[in-house]
């Protein structure tokens, strides 16, 4: 099994001797979200983002990231299955909203 997390952490460290971090908030690979974090917590954030040289909220999207990658890879078999099953119903009506976008109605004017 991968840890992302850990995997990250060893990257991080390996580029405070590079100083070479960068974060890609403008591809269209990438949402920006919207999350609630402890006050505790965003300071301990700011800080390792200090540390690092980098982003506070690149640093969260990239521990975000890794620990939702580890969790995925987690997920016992029913909740495995049920997370497949909502994907293809998000995706179904995801395309159907876009269908619906593109329709052509010479009719209106």
């Amino acid at each position: 099994m991968n840890n992302h997390l850990a995997t990250r952490i060893k990257q991080w460290e390996q580029s405070l001797v590079k100083n070479a971090a960068h974060c890609d908030i403008s591809s269209s690979s990438v949402r920006i979200i919207k999350v609630p974090l402890p006050v505790a917590l965003q300071r301990e954030l700011d800080a390792l983002a200090g540390v690092l040289k980098y982003d506070a909220g690149c640093l969260a999207g990239e521990l975000l990231a890794a620990a939702l990658q580890d969790t995925l890879a987690q997920l016992p078999g029913a909740l495995a299955q049920q997370l497949e099953t909502d994907k293809a119903e998000q995706a179904r009506r995801h395309a159907e909203a876009e269908a619906e976008a593109l329709r052509f109605d010479p009719g209106r004017t």
